[in-house]
């Protein structure tokens, strides 16, 4: 089990998780474009809140169930509205530099943390940052393969080699 949740962990580059609070005239429209022909259509003044994961666009309507929609069934996303007004996401660029002992992590975001993990999952390290970069002490640890975390807006996976 282990060594599939390893496997998983690696194989993940990037998830992140952000969120848009739509704010609409009334009657505006979002439509969700299926790449299997299926059009779903929502009124944005009836939604809460519109998340987008690592594998979901997820819909919660003001009163109902969430709608979740697989990112990758998901050809296009429209509004039929010159003045629906979301805010602008970046995605966050980060750089992570191994170099002897150390781990240098930089972000055009603040880093709120870092965790370091063996290959087997165990956590070795965490680590509070707050701030657009980080070191990060490899000193104590073995060569080999390690797992890190960046959080800041979101998570990010990565694998690193010590050697």
């Amino acid at each position: 089990m282990k060594n599939y949740f390893v496997k998983i962990v690696i194989m993940t580059v990037m998830t992140f998780m952000l969120t848009v609070q739509p704010r609409a005239q009334s009657g505006e429209k979002l439509y969700v474009y299926a790449k299997d022909g299926t059009t779903y259509s929502f009124v944005l003044d009836e939604l809460q809140k519109i998340t987008f994961s690592g594998e979901n666009v997820n819909l919660y309507p003001v009163s109902g169930a969430v709608m979740a929609l697989p990112i990758d069934a998901i050809s296009v996303v429209t509004f039929k509205s010159k003045s629906t007004s979301l805010p602008v996401i970046k995605k966050a660029s980060l750089k992570l530099f191994v170099d002897a002992d150390k781990l240098s992590i930089e972000s055009d975001m603040d880093i709120t943390a870092v965790k370091l993990y063996n290959v087997q999952g165990k956590l070795l390290k965490s680590q509070s940052i707050n701030s657009n970069s980080a070191n990060i002490s490899l000193s104590s640890y073995p060569a080999g393969a390690y797992i890190v975390q960046v959080f800041g807006g979101g998570v990010s996976v990565h694998k690193i080699i010590k050697k």
